[in-house]
Protein backbone atom coordinates (compact mmCIF):
# COMPACT_ATOMS: atom_id res chain seq x y z
CA UNK A 1 0.00 0.00 0.00
CA UNK A 2 2.75 2.12 0.75
CA UNK A 3 4.22 1.47 -2.90
CA UNK A 4 0.67 2.35 -4.36
CA UNK A 5 0.83 5.76 -2.39
CA UNK A 6 4.66 6.57 -2.97
CA UNK A 7 3.68 5.93 -6.84
CA UNK A 8 0.46 8.09 -6.89
CA UNK A 9 2.63 10.88 -4.95
CA UNK A 10 5.70 10.86 -7.89
CA UNK A 11 2.95 10.93 -10.61
CA UNK A 12 0.97 13.56 -8.72
CA UNK A 13 4.58 15.64 -8.64
CA UNK A 14 5.49 14.97 -12.26
CA UNK A 15 2.12 16.01 -13.61
CA UNK A 16 2.08 19.34 -11.73
CA UNK A 17 5.66 19.84 -13.44
CA UNK A 18 4.39 19.60 -16.46
CA UNK A 19 2.58 21.52 -19.04
CA UNK A 20 -1.16 21.58 -18.91
CA UNK A 21 -1.52 20.01 -22.10
CA UNK A 22 0.82 17.14 -21.80
CA UNK A 23 -2.31 15.26 -19.74
CA UNK A 24 -5.86 15.54 -19.15
CA UNK A 25 -9.10 15.30 -16.54
CA UNK A 26 -10.21 11.56 -15.54
CA UNK A 27 -13.96 10.44 -15.53
CA UNK A 28 -16.01 12.71 -17.29
CA UNK A 29 -13.25 13.66 -19.78
CA UNK A 30 -13.62 17.33 -19.18
CA UNK A 31 -13.01 18.46 -15.41
CA UNK A 32 -11.56 16.80 -12.43
CA UNK A 33 -15.06 16.92 -10.06
CA UNK A 34 -14.75 13.04 -9.50
CA UNK A 35 -11.12 13.75 -7.31
CA UNK A 36 -12.77 16.03 -5.13
CA UNK A 37 -14.25 14.73 -1.58
CA UNK A 38 -16.45 13.21 -0.96
CA UNK A 39 -16.16 11.41 -3.82
CA UNK A 40 -12.24 10.43 -2.77
CA UNK A 41 -11.07 9.30 1.07
CA UNK A 42 -8.65 11.75 0.79
CA UNK A 43 -8.50 14.72 -1.45
CA UNK A 44 -6.31 18.27 -1.62
CA UNK A 45 -6.51 20.98 -3.83
CA UNK A 46 -8.32 23.87 -5.75
CA UNK A 47 -11.26 24.89 -7.40
CA UNK A 48 -10.93 28.85 -8.33
CA UNK A 49 -15.08 29.00 -8.83
CA UNK A 50 -16.11 25.50 -7.11
CA UNK A 51 -18.09 24.38 -9.82
CA UNK A 52 -15.16 23.15 -12.28
CA UNK A 53 -17.50 24.62 -15.00
CA UNK A 54 -15.18 27.65 -15.46
CA UNK A 55 -12.62 27.51 -13.02
CA UNK A 56 -9.04 26.06 -12.72
CA UNK A 57 -9.10 23.05 -10.71
CA UNK A 58 -6.00 21.20 -9.75
CA UNK A 59 -6.21 18.28 -6.75
CA UNK A 60 -4.45 15.43 -5.89
CA UNK A 61 -6.67 12.26 -4.26
CA UNK A 62 -7.14 8.76 -3.42
CA UNK A 63 -9.68 6.52 -3.04
CA UNK A 64 -11.67 4.71 -6.27
CA UNK A 65 -10.27 7.64 -8.31
CA UNK A 66 -11.25 7.93 -12.17
CA UNK A 67 -12.92 4.16 -12.01
CA UNK A 68 -15.80 4.98 -9.50
CA UNK A 69 -15.51 0.85 -9.31
CA UNK A 70 -15.84 -0.28 -5.75
CA UNK A 71 -12.97 -2.03 -4.27
CA UNK A 72 -10.25 0.05 -6.35
CA UNK A 73 -7.74 1.79 -4.32
CA UNK A 74 -6.55 4.61 -6.24
CA UNK A 75 -3.92 7.99 -5.78
CA UNK A 76 -3.79 10.58 -8.39
CA UNK A 77 -3.30 14.28 -9.68
CA UNK A 78 -5.71 15.82 -12.07
CA UNK A 79 -5.22 19.67 -13.24
CA UNK A 80 -8.03 21.28 -15.59
CA UNK A 81 -7.23 24.40 -16.29
CA UNK A 82 -10.41 25.36 -18.51
CA UNK A 83 -9.68 29.23 -19.49
CA UNK A 84 -6.91 27.73 -21.50
CA UNK A 85 -8.17 26.05 -24.50
CA UNK A 86 -5.90 27.14 -26.71
CA UNK A 87 -2.99 25.55 -24.77
CA UNK A 88 -4.61 22.61 -23.88
CA UNK A 89 -6.36 22.24 -20.43
CA UNK A 90 -5.13 19.63 -18.71
CA UNK A 91 -5.34 15.89 -17.47
CA UNK A 92 -4.45 13.29 -14.96
CA UNK A 93 -2.55 10.96 -13.96
CA UNK A 94 -3.18 7.81 -11.77
CA UNK A 95 -2.44 4.39 -10.01
CA UNK A 96 -4.50 2.07 -8.63
CA UNK A 97 -5.11 -1.83 -7.31
CA UNK A 98 -8.44 -3.66 -7.53
CA UNK A 99 -7.39 -7.57 -6.30
CA UNK A 100 -5.29 -8.49 -8.87
CA UNK A 101 -5.66 -5.72 -11.24
CA UNK A 102 -4.00 -2.89 -11.70
CA UNK A 103 -2.88 0.53 -13.65
CA UNK A 104 -1.51 2.78 -14.20
CA UNK A 105 -2.22 5.80 -16.65
CA UNK A 106 -1.90 9.15 -17.71
CA UNK A 107 -5.29 10.63 -19.62
CA UNK A 108 -5.63 13.92 -21.44
CA UNK A 109 -8.68 16.31 -21.27
CA UNK A 110 -11.20 15.52 -23.79
CA UNK A 111 -10.95 19.29 -24.99
CA UNK A 112 -7.11 19.18 -25.34
CA UNK A 113 -5.77 19.34 -29.18
CA UNK A 114 -5.64 16.41 -30.74
CA UNK A 115 -3.35 13.93 -29.73
CA UNK A 116 -3.55 15.38 -26.35
CA UNK A 117 -6.84 14.64 -25.60
CA UNK A 118 -5.91 10.43 -25.53
CA UNK A 119 -4.25 8.40 -22.92
CA UNK A 120 -1.39 6.43 -22.45
CA UNK A 121 -0.62 3.59 -19.58
CA UNK A 122 -0.44 0.16 -18.49
CA UNK A 123 -3.31 -2.18 -17.16
CA UNK A 124 -4.75 -5.29 -16.86
CA UNK A 125 -7.80 -3.36 -15.12
CA UNK A 126 -11.56 -4.05 -16.09
CA UNK A 127 -14.14 -1.82 -15.53
CA UNK A 128 -16.37 -3.42 -17.90
CA UNK A 129 -15.98 -6.29 -20.59
CA UNK A 130 -12.94 -7.46 -21.77
CA UNK A 131 -12.85 -8.28 -25.84
CA UNK A 132 -13.68 -11.89 -26.29
CA UNK A 133 -10.38 -12.17 -28.25
CA UNK A 134 -7.29 -10.24 -29.78
CA UNK A 135 -8.25 -9.96 -33.69
CA UNK A 136 -8.62 -7.19 -36.36
CA UNK A 137 -11.76 -7.81 -36.50
CA UNK A 138 -12.58 -7.96 -32.91
CA UNK A 139 -10.47 -4.89 -32.05
CA UNK A 140 -13.63 -2.30 -30.64
CA UNK A 141 -15.83 -5.37 -28.88
CA UNK A 142 -15.34 -4.32 -25.34
CA UNK A 143 -16.28 -1.78 -23.18
CA UNK A 144 -15.60 0.17 -20.13
CA UNK A 145 -11.99 0.38 -19.13
CA UNK A 146 -8.92 -0.65 -21.17
CA UNK A 147 -7.70 -3.40 -19.86
CA UNK A 148 -4.74 -3.99 -22.15
CA UNK A 149 -3.48 -7.37 -23.40
CA UNK A 150 -4.18 -6.71 -27.01
CA UNK A 151 -2.52 -4.54 -29.95
CA UNK A 152 -0.84 -4.00 -32.98
CA UNK A 153 0.38 -1.69 -35.66
CA UNK A 154 -2.26 -0.77 -37.39
CA UNK A 155 -2.34 -2.03 -41.15
CA UNK A 156 1.24 -3.88 -40.46
CA UNK A 157 1.31 -6.18 -38.14
CA UNK A 158 -2.83 -6.39 -36.43
CA UNK A 159 -3.17 -7.59 -34.00
CA UNK A 160 0.07 -8.79 -32.24
CA UNK A 161 0.33 -12.95 -32.18
CA UNK A 162 0.19 -12.74 -29.12
CA UNK A 163 -2.58 -12.39 -26.46
CA UNK A 164 -1.78 -11.46 -23.13
CA UNK A 165 -5.18 -10.21 -21.84
CA UNK A 166 -4.84 -10.34 -18.22
CA UNK A 167 -1.43 -9.46 -17.58
CA UNK A 168 -0.24 -5.70 -17.27
CA UNK A 169 0.50 -4.43 -20.65
CA UNK A 170 0.71 -0.93 -22.49
CA UNK A 171 -2.28 1.00 -22.86
CA UNK A 172 -3.35 3.64 -25.37
CA UNK A 173 -6.07 5.09 -27.17
CA UNK A 174 -6.97 8.57 -28.98
CA UNK A 175 -9.45 7.73 -31.68
CA UNK A 176 -11.15 4.63 -30.64
CA UNK A 177 -12.17 7.03 -27.28
CA UNK A 178 -10.47 9.34 -25.52
CA UNK A 179 -10.81 8.23 -22.27
CA UNK A 180 -9.05 5.38 -21.07
CA UNK A 181 -11.74 4.12 -18.20
CA UNK A 182 -14.62 4.14 -21.35
CA UNK A 183 -13.26 2.81 -24.61
CA UNK A 184 -14.07 -0.29 -26.24
CA UNK A 185 -10.21 -0.56 -26.85
CA UNK A 186 -8.32 -3.57 -24.70
CA UNK A 187 -4.63 -2.58 -25.67
CA UNK A 188 -2.72 -1.05 -27.81
CA UNK A 189 -2.88 -0.13 -31.25
CA UNK A 190 -0.64 2.21 -32.86
CA UNK A 191 -0.81 4.88 -35.15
Amino acid sequence: MRKLALLGALLGLGLLSLPASAFAVAASGNDCDYAKSPNQTTSVGVDTDDAGTTGDQVYVYQGTGSTDRAGTTAVGACANLNNSASAGQGGFAEAGVNGTELYAVADGDNNNPNPADGYVGISNFESGTRQSSCNASNAQAGSGSNSGGCGGIKGVLDPIPVDLRGIPTPICGNTSGASWNNTPRDGCYIP
